[in-house]
């Protein structure tokens, strides 16, 4: 012990013109040094090598430091050492520990905000507050906005320190309250701040907080529009946090609309920027990226030694491990696919808040119907229903999370056969065109329908689906719509179904070869020995009418109108008009009156007694 406080001495002396830079190795000696030692000693060079760590981006040993000096100091009261070491812990913390436990992370840095505004520092009370990071959920995102605004009042308003406030401050009302118009008054802001006094800094943490806020309310155009004008300007700055969360929201958000080549753009250059920040969230992340990436394009190879990588970063990323279960799924490794999905599952148990809105209850309603949608029954079978339903019954504002737990719900309800089939179909129709995860809505929407015995309507949302997964390059998904669309046609047999669904037969196997999809070969399999089992069927109803038109037509002859129709089937009005215009041409009728007249002839009605007389 006495030597080591003899070295911290020395180096002490060798070392006063450059303490700074080896602050690290005389905090060591002296905390080494024990009772001989020197306490203050141990809290001055400790905190000055916490700070230059993290401007170092050496986040692991900021934490080593900041965490000495709160054990040195023990139980005592709150002071200005220690609120200097509970900021300095939450600003390393918020780098390397997930984004679930970002709990302690705000109550760290609440307790330091808290001192600094009670002994009236007011610079180093907004520095805090400027540093509080997005909300992961739960009633402390509702105490760290408070003093936001608390700090937001002890600065002038054209200040740059209220630019930046403003910028934490709408991350919070769009997350957290779901209130998006204050959220991008906030940001409006910001924005303005920034740019009258030309803070590059400000301009790119101001758009990546708008973009994400974007992204929750499902406007994925905008959210992308920013997310690369802050990309560009992080490049320019070399601000590699800036670029690796920009590029993240273009990512995912490129995923949305089906924008291939954009997604595998930012999935190719996010990993350089994640590398330098050396914060463990955003190295996960951009593993996640390009795994994932990897995954839609069904290159289960390296998608798993990309996805690996990020799990040994972040071994219980919700993100990495939904991601994982579902590539293991499609190559057939149900072992592997059930592993990751029970520590999905364990993680969504602990993250469980007083709302049930978070990522990982919405990832696992709509990956664990998916696994069986792929496997079959997978063991998570007792516990599946419980996060959709802690999503949907929570509440919550954030459209993004409840729209991911409606695609798991209707996954589900297709599974179990439920009778809600048509109430899961309305509340999917305004999400068509979009992409969740490994999820096609439209490919979902067509499962709905068929359920439904609108065979019309579900090889149309097929056809939908096999058009965006062609454009995007998503060959797996396009496999498994392919299969369905050749279900779906074999059911409808109209003339040329069941030609069309030799095809997409012939395709979905080819491409399911291909990639070595073991579930959806056995699933082509049974298709096969279905066609070549079932002979060629005439048309159910004459002249080619489909089921739909049949049961449209049936409703016309009653006299209803097209939105009473509508209403009875769970369709739209203009679903409705596009089968009355096909009614009429298959039947060679003029309107409606001889449309219902048709259908008394062909039989497909039968006359009232009071339109016999």
């Amino acid at each position: 012990m006495q030597s080591h406080a003899a070295i911290g001495e020395a180096l002490e002396r060798l070392h006063q013109s450059d303490r700074e830079a080896h602050a690290a190795e005389l905090a060591h000696h002296f905390a080494e040094a024990g009772a001989v030692g020197s306490p203050e000693k141990v809290i001055e060079y400790s905190l000055i090598a916490g700070e230059y760590a993290l401007d170092s981006f050496e986040y692991e040993q900021a934490l080593v430091h900041f965490t000495r000096v709160l054990d040195t100091k023990g139980e005592i009261s709150m002071d200005g050492e220690k609120a200097q070491a509970l900021f300095g812990l939450g600003r390393a913390e918020a780098t390397v520990v997930p984004v679930y436990e970002l709990k302690t992370v705000h109550q760290n840095l609440g307790l330091a905000f808290d001192y600094y505004d009670s002994v009236g520092d007011t610079a180093r009370a907004v520095a805090v507050a400027s540093e509080i990071p997005s909300p992961p959920g739960g009633d402390h995102n509702h105490v760290s906005q408070r003093r936001i605004q608390r700090a937001l009042e002890l600065v002038h308003d054209d200040s740059l320190e209220a630019g930046i406030l403003h910028s934490v401050l709408g991350d919070f009302q769009g997350v957290a309250n779901g209130d998006y118009p204050s959220a991008q008054d906030s940001f409006v802001r910001a924005l303005t701040i920034a740019r009258r006094k030309g803070n590059v800094n400000l301009e790119i943490k101001t758009l990546n907080h708008s973009a994400r806020i974007d992204w929750h309310p499902l406007q994925f155009d905008d959210s992308l529009k920013k997310s690369l004008t802050a990309t560009n300007l992080a490049v320019a700055a070399f601000d590699p946090r800036g670029e690796v969360t920009a590029r993240h929201h273009a990512f995912m958000c490129s995923h949305h609309l089906g924008d291939s080549m954009e997604m595998h753009r930012q999935a190719s250059a996010i990993l350089e920027p994640a590398v330098r920040l050396r914060d463990r969230f955003w190295l996960a992340t951009a593993h996640y990226c390009i795994s994932f990436s990897l995954s839609l394009q069904g290159d289960w190879r390296l998608a798993r030694e990309e996805n690996q990588l990020g799990l040994d970063v972040l071994p219980l990323d919700p993100r990495l491990l939904v991601e994982r279960a579902i590539l293991e799924a499609q190559a057939g490794d149900r072992q592997q696919a059930e592993d990751h999905l029970e520590r999905l599952a364990e993680v969504a148990l602990g993250f469980r808040f007083e709302s049930g809105a978070n990522s990982p209850n919405a990832l696992l309603a709509l990956s664990l119907p998916l696994a069986n949608n792929i496997l079959g029954k997978t063991r998570q079978i007792d516990v599946r229903n419980d996060f959709a339903a802690a999503v949907i019954s929570s509440n919550t504002t954030n459209p993004y999370y409840l729209s991911i737990a409606k695609v798991g719900a209707s996954l589900l309800a297709l599974e179990s056969e439920s009778e809600a089939v048509a109430s899961h179909y309305a509340a999917l129709k305004p999400l068509a065109g979009l992409m969740y995860w490994f999820v096609s809505v439209d490919r979902c929407l067509g499962r709905l329908a068929g359920n439904l015995g609108d065979q019309d309507a579900a090889t149309a949302h097929f056809q939908d689906a096999s058009d965006f997964c062609r454009k995007s390059g998503y060959r797996p998904k396009l496999a498994w719509t392919s299969h369905d669309h050749a279900k779906s046609l074999l059911m409808r047999n109209v003339p040329g179904d069941r030609e069309k669904a030799a095809a997409l037969h012939s395709e979905a196997l080819l491409i399911a070869t291909e990639l070595e999809m073991p579930p959806l070969l056995d699933r082509l399999a049974d298709f096969q020995d279905e066609m070549d089992s079932e002979p060629a069927k005439s048309p159910a109803y004459p002249d080619g009418l489909t089921q739909r038109e049949a049961e449209v037509l049936r409703l016309i002859s009653g006299g209803k109108t097209d939105r009473e129709i509508g209403e009875e089937l769970f369709i739209s009005i203009k679903t409705v008009g596009n089968h009355v215009s096909s009614i009429l041409n298959k039947t060679k009728t003029s309107n409606r009156t001889e449309a219902a007249s048709y259908a008394t002839q062909r039989g497909l009605v039968t006359p009232s007694p009071e339109g016999e007389g």
